[in-house]
């Protein structure tokens, strides 16, 4: 998966954790919804940066030599 879906996919696991309340009998699948979430939002972020990084400049500097 690329980066534009592990970002929204990411949130969606976060909030859908962070909306259970973790004093009922779903704390569990609350917890492991939120790792989750953070693994995956994470994951596209570092695809993002990782991409918008690599781009390289639109003026070259080889005609400086």
């Amino acid at each position: 998966m690329n980066d534009r879906r592990l970002r929204p996919l990411g949130f969606l696991l976060l909030m859908l954790g962070l909306g259970l309340r973790l004093d009922t009998p779903w704390q569990t699948l609350a917890a492991l919804l939120i790792v989750g979430g953070t693994v995956t939002a994470g994951a596209g972020l570092w695809r993002l940066a990782r991409r918008v990084g690599m781009r390289t400049a639109f003026v070259s500097n080889v005609a400086e030599e």
